[in-house]
C-alpha cells in the first residue's frame, strides 16, 4: 500500500506544474546572473566567470542537482564616462527525481550602470535578460501512472503525451524574459551595500508538460540586500536579505558572515556564518577569497515539515568564481567601488 501512495505522489507532481520552483540557490551572491540581470558586469575587471553546483535530498532514490555557469563582463563605457556597459551569458540545468525530470536554460543578459558621483563610488543599474528554457521529462518509463496501477498494464496512454516536442528536440519553449534594478555603494568608509529587485518570466515561458497544452510559468519577483560593515582593519560583518515570490509560494532566506582578512597584500580573505531559509533549512555558509578568485561552499539542514523524509539533510553547494583583470594596475589607490558579494 505504501508504494501505491508514493506512485500516486508522483503522479501528483508531474500533472500540476503549478508547484515546480525556479532554481535557487543558498549562495545566491555567488550566482548573479540567476538572481538579478542588473548585476551583469557590476565589478571592476575585464571579465568574470562563475559557476555554481547544487546537489540535494541525497537520502532519497536519485538526488536533485542544479549545474550553472556564467561569464559576464563590462565591454564600453557609456552615454557619460562615469557609465559603462555590461553584458554576460548564463546557462544552468535542473534534474530531478528517478524520472530525471529536467528544467535547464540558455540566457544572455545586458545592463547600463549609471554612476551616481565623480568619484565613481555609487551606481544604479538598469537590467534586461533574455533566452529560452525548456522542460522536460527525461526518463518517463521510469513513471507509473493511474492507468497502469488499474489495469496492471506496463505501458500508459498518458505516458506518450508526455513531452513538447520541441522540448524534445532541445529547441527549448518560448522566450524567456526577466528585468532588473540594482544599486550599489559607498555609504562611508566603513559600510558599503547592494540592492536590488527583478522581475522573471515575463509572459512566460511555457513550461507545460503535456503536448498540446500550455501552461505559463509564474512570474517570479525578488529582492535582495547584501552589506559589508568593516568592524576592524581585518575583520568584517556581512548581512544579506533576498525574497522571492513565484506564484503563491515565497521564499525568505537571512545569512550573516564574518570575515577574517588573513593577509592585506595578497587579499587573502576567509569567511564563515550561519544562514536562515525560513521555514526551510539552516544554512552553514564558509568562504575564501584569494586575489580575484573565490570559492565557497553551502551546507543546508532541513528544517521543514519533511525533514522526517530528508534525515534532515538538505543541500550542499559549492562554488566558484574569477575576475580577469587584463590591464596594467594603476600605482595610485583605485576607488572605484568593486563589489565582492
Amino acid at each position: 500500500m505504501r508504494n501505491v501512495y508514493l506512485k500516486i505522489c508522483i503522479i501528483l507532481m508531474t500533472a500540476l506544474p503549478a508547484f515546480s520552483q525556479d532554481i535557487h540557490f543558498s549562495q545566491f551572491y555567488m550566482s548573479p546572473l540567476t538572481m538579478n540581470p542588473a548585476l551583469t558586469g557590476n565589478y571592476e575587471g575585464t571579465v568574470r566567470f562563475g559557476g555554481i553546483y547544487r546537489t540535494q535530498w541525497f537520502s532519497v532514490a536519485e538526488a536533485y542537482t542544479t549545474p550553472s555557469f556564467y561569464v559576464d563582463a563590462p565591454i564600453i563605457t557609456g552615454f557619460r564616462k562615469q557609465d559603462w556597459i555590461g553584458v554576460g551569458a548564463m546557462i544552468f540545468q535542473d534534474n530531478s527525481g528517478a524520472a530525471n525530470l529536467t528544467y535547464s536554460g540558455v540566457y544572455l543578459s545586458g545592463a547600463y550602470h549609471i554612476g551616481l558621483d565623480k568619484d565613481d563610488t555609487k551606481a544604479f543599474t538598469i537590467g534586461v535578460q533574455g533566452g529560452r528554457s525548456s522542460r522536460l521529462i527525461a526518463n518517463p518509463e521510469k513513471l507509473e501512472f493511474e492507468d497502469q496501477l488499474i489495469s496492471g498494464s506496463s505501458t500508459s496512454q498518458d505516458a506518450s503525451n508526455l513531452n513538447d516536442k520541441e522540448s524534445k528536440k532541445g529547441k527549448g519553449n518560448k522566450a524567456d524574459i526577466s528585468v532588473g534594478l540594482a544599486y550599489q555603494g559607498v555609504v562611508n568608509d566603513l559600510l558599503d551595500m547592494s540592492l536590488g529587485v527583478s522581475v522573471s518570466h515575463i509572459a512566460g515561458p511555457n513550461s507545460t508538460l503535456r503536448q498540446g497544452s500550455r501552461y505559463l510559468k509564474p512570474t517570479r519577483m525578488l529582492a535582495h540586500a547584501a552589506f559589508n560593515y568593516a568592524l576592524s582593519d581585518r575583520l568584517l560583518l556581512s548581512p544579506a536579505f533576498l525574497f522571492q515570490k513565484v506564484g503563491a509560494a515565497t521564499e525568505t532566506a537571512v545569512q550573516v558572515q564574518s570575515g577574517f582578512l588573513l593577509d592585506p597584500e595578497k587579499y587573502i580573505l576567509f569567511s564563515f556564518g550561519p544562514g536562515y531559509r525560513i521555514g526551510d533549512a539552516f544554512e552553514v555558509l564558509v568562504g575564501l577569497d584569494y586575489g580575484d578568485f573565490r570559492v565557497g561552499m553551502a551546507y543546508d539542514v532541513n528544517a521543514s515539515k519533511l525533514a522526517s523524509a530528508s534525515k534532515t539533510i538538505g543541500g550542499l553547494e559549492l562554488a566558484a568564481s574569477y575576475i580577469a583583470r587584463i590591464y596594467k594596475k594603476p600605482k595610485a589607490d583605485n576607488i572605484f567601488f568593486c563589489p565582492r558579494f
